[in-house]
């Protein structure tokens, strides 16, 4: 069960729940399915018109990449759970 992580996530993209579900992949979804594997992660689909705050991210505007170390790895994780329906993940 890889990390043994738990997460859910409520995503206005309803591509990613027809892959979590779809075993015949190839190339790029394949290898992004596989390492989604590792975690025990339930994306559901949410219409876009219900997220207030889906675009936070996206819409930021930044500068150009910089060079990093290759030693220096990093992960950003961003959920937003509300009391509602946190008890569907529990």
């Amino acid at each position: 069960m890889g990390h043994g992580y738990f997460g859910g996530d409520r995503s206005s993209r309803s591509v990613l729940v027809t892959h979590q579900a779809d075993v015949d992949l190839a190339g790029r979804l394949a290898r992004w399915s596989l390492q989604l594997q590792e975690f025990l992660l339930r994306i559901i689909h949410r219409n876009g018109r219900l997220h207030r705050d889906a675009d936070a991210f996206s819409r930021y505007p930044v500068d150009a990449p910089q060079e990093l170390d290759e030693q220096l790895y990093c992960t950003l994780a961003a959920f937003s759970i509300d009391t509602e329906s946190k008890s569907e993940f529990q």
